[in-house]
């Protein structure tokens, strides 16, 4: 049967059957452990293309070993060979782990999925300690899995405490240098020529020995005598330099600049071959570097690959390292940098963007580096930490010239808690490179500039307002043409637009910009329409438009998405959606689900703020009120400490926390956390406030002067809302009651929306459904009294709503003189006392103990005639008596 994807092997190799039997033995981990030239990669190529084993051929580069990189290569590799379903968490390839910050959970959920299945991992010192460590978890997690791999160098895989909890067999240099008679073999002579006893004097390394089996002097005794001597067999390097010493002779100089030019790259196809050359039969050189032990051929399909257009010629790494160095010291200067970003041109168009990237930034070539980065930033960021370093030492007057590449650095440092000061230095300083170049650039580029703009604004605390409405201007006068080379950042730049523009405050285009994202990447195949669902379902809920939030919410609910992202930074909006769909319903635990789904990223998701709105809802309507101004006070406080409040974000904030103290029973705070600003927002706000302390006067002129057209259609319903309460307390008359009651009703009903009714003072609601029942309005009338239940701003004239510690506290508050005596009663800390006290005192109105206890008779809170002859201990606040 055979592992997927394993290369082809040359002809002219011996079979080394006792390998091949350990490979195939029963255990998780097998190791081949060894320098270069030792035969590691063919012997475990010769297993893998022999084994009955289900499995795949994984071959590791430089760059490509981080976890999350490592991950991604393995689930492409598994999709793109059929291994897996369309139900795999895997099947996305590396979008499924693009925005989670370890990939081992998807990764063995992924796995398990497969059954049995073996791993053969080629070059593995190339994965960094945390990836070793991480399919080692696997390992010991997945009994199904097993893992043959190689390394020139000991890492984690060959580390002795390892076998205490897994089955680990390690192949070293001893067990895979060649036996007299393999090395007989290879080199057909008989095992007692001299030439068989030189190569076993020197290590026995089958990459030696092949190497000779390709000079025809080296089995005539004196030069193949002459040449091992030259050879230290502890300096690979030298060994393939002293190859190319005596095969140089055999090469004529087509061959050995052909050579040279070729393995400058990791991998070529023809074409890229062609193209680095010149030569128009490069297949045939290709075929020929192969026979000579050069290299191999790898690409899609069976082991037994033939040569075609998709597949890739990969040098052998000894002979690699050998002959680029060669070029190196060779080449012009000139006719070098062109090779290079020749190879890196084609290394971006084939998929391999950090690869392309680092030969752009070696050579030093700025506008082709921030084309990289233009069509490939997604690509990118799992390479964060390798990128950081390939720009460590570029100058800061470089980087401004380049807002691309920075904003690139700053989203890298932005997901890491200790690098957000340097996150925010990389912002700043891609909004003034932005700001700079954006006049010589061309409409497209300007588009990009402007969005990077507005993004680095918006995260670090500003308003991107301005400089969005002005991306958003010139991409939608763009030509086809020039819209056409955004290619498939098209979606993400429009996501980006609308993201800037609602938190400006400009919902309408932000909404069109959605809508953008979405059609975009209908149109090319793309993913970032799934944050597009997401942002769009997320804005039409915070704007009221519950309608349509739910029919976005559930297109996008649709789709397939990559795992983790619905709970992650692209699906943030759309769990926010969800959570005010199911508060709209009445049901609080549901929205609660939906939120903490977030948990793990809530500290760097930027929209912080309107989840946080959505949080203090849902206590309000569990009628926690202390709890959401805590909540309130604990991340305001964190997040200003991340300097990611902005204007707009602080407004929000504004009013989300006057509503919490409005519902804690603190007007005036609530009056002086709104301030003086003069929007119908707060005057919407500050009506809720007048009638809640029973001024419905005070309330119907704010809301008669507040203009409505300039509302949201939640501020809109929430308005009309009040208006009817406020009419309903004044007890007008049933012309205008009625009026009033109907237009809430439709605001309502056009938008699925209850949170309205919901945050109507409670003794202004009881008045609004006696004035429904009374004018037969029977629909509106359910609709009130569903609000009832829900009731969220308890009015002075209303019962308070109590906790139960706050109703123990209550009844004790008569039976004992101090704090210290309640504690021991509830037996809880005279802190916990002092802190249920204040609370207690807050929500019945009261500055005294005296007071407290005449509401709480009065409201049949505690037994009435309770003895409240001792001192009072609310005189000194609830502390010690």
């Amino acid at each position: 049967m055979g592992l997927a994807g394993v290369p082809r092997l040359p002809g002219a190799l011996i079979d080394r059957a006792r390998l091949e039997a350990v490979l195939e033995e029963d255990y998780g981990l097998g190791v081949l452990c060894a320098p270069a030239g030792m035969g590691k990669t063919v012997a475990m190529a010769q297993w893998a293309a022999r084994t009955p084993r289900r499995g795949l051929w994984l071959r590791v580069t430089d760059g490509g070993g981080s976890p999350t990189v490592f991950a991604g290569h393995l689930a492409l590799a598994l999709h793109d060979y059929g291994l897996l379903d369309s139900g795999n968490p895997l099947a996305a390839g590396p979008a499924a782990f693009q925005f989670v910050a370890e990939p081992w959970d998807t990764l063995r959920r992924g796995l398990a999925r497969l059954g049995e299945l073996a791993l053969a991992i080629d070059e593995s010192e190339y994965l960094e300690p945390d990836t070793v460590s991480g399919v080692i978890r696997l390992l010991n997690d997945l009994p199904s899995l097993s893992v043959r791999t190689t390394t020139r160098v000991a890492n984690g895989f060959v580390e002795p405490a390892l076998t205490i909890a897994l089955d680990v067999v390690v192949l070293r240099d001893d067990e895979l240098a060649l036996t007299r008679g393999e090395t007989a073999a290879l080199l057909h002579a008989d095992e007692d020529t001299p030439i068989v006893s030189d190569v076993l004097d020197h290590g026995g390394a089958p990459g030696l020995a092949r190497l000779l089996t390709f000079d025809e002097s080296a089995t005539g005794g004196r030069g193949g005598d002459r040449t091992l001597r030259e050879i230290d067999s502890s300096r690979v390097s030298e060994i393939v330099d002293s190859f190319l010493r005596i095969r140089r002779p055999s090469w004529d100089s087509r061959f050995i600049d052909f050579l040279e030019a070729i393995c400058l790259a990791d991998a070529v196809d023809i074409e890229l071959a062609v193209r680095l050359t010149g030569e128009a039969d490069a297949a045939a050189l290709l075929d020929r570097a192969e026979r000579e032990g050069l290299g191999q051929w790898r690409g899609h399909g069976s082991h037994g690959l033939r040569r075609e257009a998709a597949a890739l010629f990969e040098p052998s790494p000894f002979a690699q390292r050998a002959l680029s160095a060669s070029a190196r010291r060779n080449m012009q200067a000139e006719r070098l940098r062109e090779l290079e970003l020749s190879i890196a041109r084609w290394e971006s168009e084939h998929g391999r963007p950090f690869e392309a990237l680092r030969r752009a930034t070696t050579q030093r070539d700025w506008p082709f580096v921030t084309d990289i980065v233009r069509r490939s930033s997604s690509e990118l960021l799992p390479y964060g930490g390798q990128i950081s370093q390939l720009f460590r030492d570029v100058p800061l007057t470089t980087l401004g010239r380049l807002p691309l590449v920075t904003t690139l650095l700053a989203l890298i440092a932005n997901a890491r808690p200790d690098h957000r000061l340097r996150a925010l230095e990389y912002f700043l300083l891609a909004a003034y490179g932005s700001r700079q170049r954006s006049a010589t650039r061309d409409p497209a580029d300007r588009v990009l500039l402007g969005t990077l703009e507005s993004v680095a604004q918006r995260v670090s605390g500003r308003d991107g307002g301005k400089a969005a409405r002005k991306a958003f201007d010139t991409i939608e006068a763009l030509s086809p043409s020039d819209r056409s080379r955004l290619g498939r950042n098209e979606p993400s730049v429009w996501n980006q637009i609308g993201t800037s523009l609602l938190y400006s405050g400009d919902v309408p285009r932000a909404i069109a910009s959605f809508r953008q994202a979405i059609a975009a990447s209908d149109a090319g195949g793309y993913r970032a329409g799934l944050q597009g669902l997401a942002l769009l379902a997320g804005t039409h809920a915070l704007n009221g438009e519950m309608t349509q939030a739910r029919a976005v919410a559930d297109r996008a609910e649709a789709r397939e998405w990559p795992d983790r992202w619905k709970t992650g930074y692209p699906g943030s909006f759309l769990q926010l959606a969800h959570a005010l769909i199911a508060l709209e319903s009445g049901d609080a635990a549901t929205a609660q689900a939906h939120l903490h789904t977030l948990d793990e990223h809530r500290e760097t998701i930027e929209h912080w703020a309107p989840l946080l709105h959505v949080d203090v809802l849902i206590e309000l309507r569990l009628h926690r009120a202390d709890t959401a101004r805590e909540r309130i006070r604990s991340i305001a406080s964190a997040q200003r400490a991340r300097r990611a409040v902005s204007h707009f974000t602080g407004d929000r904030l504004r009013h989300t926390s006057a509503l919490a103290a409005l519902a804690a029973g603190d007007l005036s705070g609530a009056e002086r956390i709104l301030g003086r600003a003069g929007d119908p927002r707060t005057a919407v706000s500050r009506a809720r406030i007048a009638l809640t302390g029973d001024d419905p006067e005070r309330a119907l002129r704010l809301l008669t002067a507040a203009p409505g057209e300039a509302m949201s259609a939640r501020t809109r319903a929430e308005h009309l809302a009040l208006t009817a309460a406020a009419v309903a307390v004044l007890g007008q008359d049933d012309a205008h009651a009625r009026a009033a009651n109907q237009r809430a009703d439709a605001a309502l009903a056009e938008n699925a929306q209850m949170l309205a009714l919901a945050l109507v003072p409670d003794a202004a609601l009881e008045k609004l459904a006696t004035s429904a029942h009374r004018l037969a309005q029977r629909a509106f009338a359910r609709r009130v009294e569903r609000a009832r239940g829900w009731g969220m701003i308890p009015s002075p004239g209303v019962a308070p709503r109590l906790t139960s510690r706050e109703l123990a506290v209550a009844s004790e508050l008569g039976r004992h003189e101090g704090v210290s005596q309640i504690a021991a009663a509830l037996n809880v800390s005279p802190n916990t006392v002092k802190s249920q006290l204040r609370a207690l005192y807050r929500k019945l109105g009261v500055n005294t103990r005296t007071d407290a206890l005449r509401v709480l008779a009065a409201w049949g809170l505690v037994r009435p005639g309770v003895d409240t002859g001792f001192d009072d201990l609310a005189a000194r606040g609830p502390q010690e008596g």
